[in-house]
């Protein structure tokens, strides 16, 4: 005779008399809980009629299953939290890009405004560009361009090098080479 587990059961509210307080009880149970059912199944079972080992095997095999689904759900967790810092970093380091360069954005009032994007700063949890003291969004750029007014840097202006190799030609011509020098 098998004593199936049920791991599912719905919320309730469990009240007290003495104190007059009220309990919310989880709706699933953990992996400890799930052990200490398994271990009070055994220690209570009927020894007329003991667990069977199939049962017993599918109830550890439901434990293993609990374990690793806990596990993925805590890596997915995690990884959502650096999924969620990654992809600010990567908004931070495109709208650093944009610092100094023109653009055509919608406005706040809807209007099509053309500056200078001078900062980038986050604002209630998202990336804002300053145009003065105008913040838009980066979804409010409509287009970027190179500033025009921007001072290109200049190449410096070095001496043009003409190599003199009139030292190594009167060698060479002193001294000729030997015809067995390779």
């Amino acid at each position: 005779m098998s004593n199936p587990i049920n791991t599912s059961y719905v919320n309730y509210t469990n009240t007290t008399a003495k104190n007059n307080t009220t309990e919310t009880v989880k709706n699933t149970l953990g992996k400890d809980d799930f052990l200490k059912l398994l271990i009070a199944q055994l220690r209570y079972q009927d020894p007329l009629s003991p667990l069977q080992d199939s049962d017993f095997i599918a109830q550890l095999a439901q434990f293993s299953s609990l374990e690793q689904q806990t596990n993925i759900a805590t890596a997915i967790e995690s990884l959502k939290e650096h999924m969620v810092i990654l992809n600010s970093q990567s908004l931070l380091v495109q709208g650093a890009a944009m610092i100094g360069k023109e653009v055509v954005a919608k406005g706040p009032d809807g209007k099509e405004i053309v500056g200078i994007i001078s900062a980038v700063k986050w604002l209630d949890g998202e990336l804002t560009l300053m145009i003065g003291d105008t913040k838009l969004a980066m979804e409010d750029i409509l287009e970027i361009r190179v500033n025009p007014s921007a001072n290109k840097p200049e190449e410096p202006n070095l001496p043009e090098q003409n190599p003199d190799f009139s030292e190594q030609d009167d060698i060479l011509e002193n001294n000729p080479p030997e015809d067995n020098w390779l």
